[in-house]
């Protein structure tokens, strides 16, 4: 009876019924040898327990969309996330396809030089300062987060436990427990109770869904948000077979390739997508940015999809070479993609 149950759905487990939460650690590798697997390698295996009569929900740790639909996952958390600008924070919640479950896990600091870690998985508390930070940005990603986990351990050398602690505890080797520094001994679950209720009652942006192809006789082509809002829930509708390899890059580039043979031959390919814009703001310029390779062009055009059928609101070329990264900005009124009848 005490065991955690959700009502929640996702793309590949749309009943409704209690269902068992579980989150699956590690699913990049099978057995004691640790080999390497990729996504479908999961994909029976998941399928069979959605249709167990009491179902389940599977959650993988991996930031990598593609998991998703390779394997059926329900969703996906990210364990830790040690260092938020160098890792993007959280930004991989936009990534996700549509009725995939978006789950932050945050932490409050991270420590494990007791037991030989790197140096560079060290996060200190900074008084609280890293849980806010974890916290603000997991929240800030324009996707509502299906629910939150901490990631805290009662292992004192992972350094990332919350639980009231009992200041100047020693081992049995004479080590000296750290406090909380400016924090009291229940400064966390006070910091955690204080942003439970914000996202409890966050007023969440509307999104705008859109249409975006690209078509390109470049090798390579990405094409991504630069200001003004930024994109979630991607859906690939179509893409060149097998020519084209369209896909996400680092979570928020689309990125459409070929071979530089098919390009240096003038092929064209092209891929579809359909996205939900947020945090899109009336009189703001929406700044998206092409980068391709110095072969041939590629061309954008964007629709509004706000009604039935989309619309055609704006379409660029790009066959240009710059310095350095060639790249090339291009702006679209925000109302063209949020306005009903552009």
């Amino acid at each position: 009876a005490a065991f955690f149950r959700s009502t929640m759905t996702s793309r590949y487990n749309t009943d409704s019924q209690p269902k068992g939460l579980f989150f699956v650690w590690s699913i990049q590798v099978q057995g004691a040898e640790n080999q390497p697997v990729d996504a479908v390698y999961w994909q029976q295996a998941v399928d069979t327990i959605h249709a167990l009569p009491d179902g389940g929900l599977i959650i993988a740790n991996t930031v990598d969309s593609r998991w998703i639909d390779g394997g059926h996952f329900d969703g996906l958390y990210n364990y830790a996330s040690l260092h938020l600008e160098q890792e993007g924070g959280f930004n991989w919640a936009r990534s996700l396809p549509p009725d995939a479950l978006y789950i932050p896990s945050v932490i409050p600091g991270f420590s494990a030089k007791r037991v030989g870690y790197a140096e560079n998985m060290y996060v200190p508390r900074k008084d609280g300062a890293t849980f806010n930070e974890q916290w603000a940005s997991a929240l800030d990603t324009g996707v509502e987060p299906a629910l939150i986990t901490i990631t805290s351990f009662n292992e004192w050398h992972e350094g990332s436990f919350i639980e009231p602690i009992a200041p100047e505890v020693r081992d049995d080797n004479g080590y000296t427990y750290a406090d909380f520094g400016a924090l009291s001994p229940s400064g966390y679950i006070d910091l955690t109770r204080t942003w439970i209720d914000k996202y409890l009652t966050m007023q969440w942006p509307s999104a705008y869904r859109a249409r975006i192809k690209v078509v390109t006789t470049s090798d390579w082509t990405t094409l991504n948000v630069v200001s003004g809002g930024a994109w979630t829930r991607p859906e690939l509708v179509s893409a060149s077979d097998p020519i084209a390899n369209a896909g996400l890059e680092a979570g928020d580039h689309f990125v459409l390739k070929q071979s530089i043979t098919d390009a240096n031959a003038g092929r064209e390919v092209e891929m579809i997508w359909d996205v939900m814009f947020t945090s899109l703001a009336s009189g703001r310029d929406l700044v998206l940015q092409i980068d391709r390779g110095n072969i041939g062009l590629t061309q954008i055009t964007l629709y509004n999809y706000t009604s039935a059928n989309p619309v055609e609101v704006k379409a660029f070329q790009w066959n240009g070479v710059t310095n350095g990264r060639n790249s090339y900005k291009i702006t679209i009124p925000s109302n063209l993609l949020t306005n009903s009848n552009p």
